[in-house]
């Protein structure tokens, strides 16, 4: 697992995990967390983490994976990571991004790739 922590005053810090599902896959990264407290919302703490595990995924050429757990967020979430170029992978929970520069060369993640994700996120365990 990788955390990427943001200090953002005394009392305050911001935090960003990444874990890898399934070990035999470890291109494959999936953002577990990201949480920035309430009151600090909205001043580019978040961009500012998500922006950095970006550059991190395409330097090692990591797919990211992002799961979205509270639906009432859904649609804020859906918006700010698509300018980040992650895409619905599923279902409008999942989203992924692949690494690198977003054009037409980019290889898709397989069924297979996407369902072990999913899986984990069920069941927390991959084959």
């Amino acid at each position: 697992m990788m955390t990427i922590y943001k200090k953002i005053d005394a009392h305050n810090v911001a935090v960003l995990e990444v874990m890898t599902p399934n070990p035999k896959i470890p291109k494959i990264r999936l953002i577990s967390r990201i949480q920035v407290p309430a009151e600090c919302r909205g001043k580019g703490v978040g961009t500012y983490l998500l922006g950095s595990i970006c550059s991190i995924a395409d330097d090692s050429n990591y797919t990211l994976y992002f799961h979205i757990p509270e639906k009432r967020y859904i649609h804020r979430t859906v918006r700010w990571l698509i300018k980040y170029n992650f895409f619905l992978a599923s279902n409008p929970d999942l989203l992924v991004r692949l690494p690198g520069p977003q054009d037409e060369t980019i290889q898709i993640p397989t069924v297979e790739e996407i369902i072990d994700v999913k899986r984990y996120l069920e069941e927390g365990d991959v084959d």
